[in-house]
């Protein structure tokens, strides 16, 4: 597959949103020491819904295996597409019906939901991997006394990396209609 065609990437991670507790690295499927193992019944899927979608009527994607990394309860790779995606995540919905086809996939069901996605940030720092970035780990307390230390900063001395948090956040507030526009 030549991935130069798709002119769109996106660095996804998928999380259960079940607390119950898993190991997509070490957990077996149901059927003895014979059956496969979670980590390669994810990867056949991954697979199978690349082959689903790289011939999508409307927007082509594509996961390629190599860029899939299975933790405990993390799954990240690279999605690319032919369309920008407003919610990467989002467009693993086929990857969630394929899962559930497996009985284990389907205790992990919460509200009709198996994951939660998030988009993965890369470190500047040499040697360093992809950092998953979990929202519902920093708290709303976080969030504001961070934004509340910095507000008082002079303009020079906040960074372009904070300028940009600081008006994404304030976009994401306008459309969740958080402030007024």
């Amino acid at each position: 597959m030549d991935l130069q065609q798709y002119p769109f990437s996106y660095p996804v991670a998928l999380t259960p949103i079940s607390m119950e507790e898993v190991n997509f690295t070490k957990d077996r499927l149901s059927g003895g020491d014979n059956a496969k193992t979670v980590k390669n019944y994810i990867l056949e899927k991954m697979d199978e819904f690349s082959k689903k979608t790289v011939n999508g009527i409307s927007n082509s994607k594509f996961v390629p295996l190599d860029s899939v990394k299975i933790e405990k309860r993390i799954i990240s790779f690279t999605l690319y597409s032919m369309a920008e995606l407003a919610t990467p995540g989002r467009s693993m919905r086929l990857l969630s019906q394929l899962l559930l086809e497996e009985p284990y996939f389907q205790k992990l069901l919460v509200q009709k939901k198996l994951f939660k996605s998030f988009v993965s940030i890369e470190n500047t720092k040499a040697h360093s991997e992809s950092k998953i970035i979990d929202a519902s780990s920093i708290s709303d307390v976080e969030l504001v006394k961070g934004l509340i230390d910095l507000l008082p900063l002079p303009e020079y001395s906040i960074t372009k990396k904070q300028r940009k948090a600081l008006d994404s956040m304030k976009v994401l507030a306008a459309e969740a209609e958080i402030i007024p526009i």
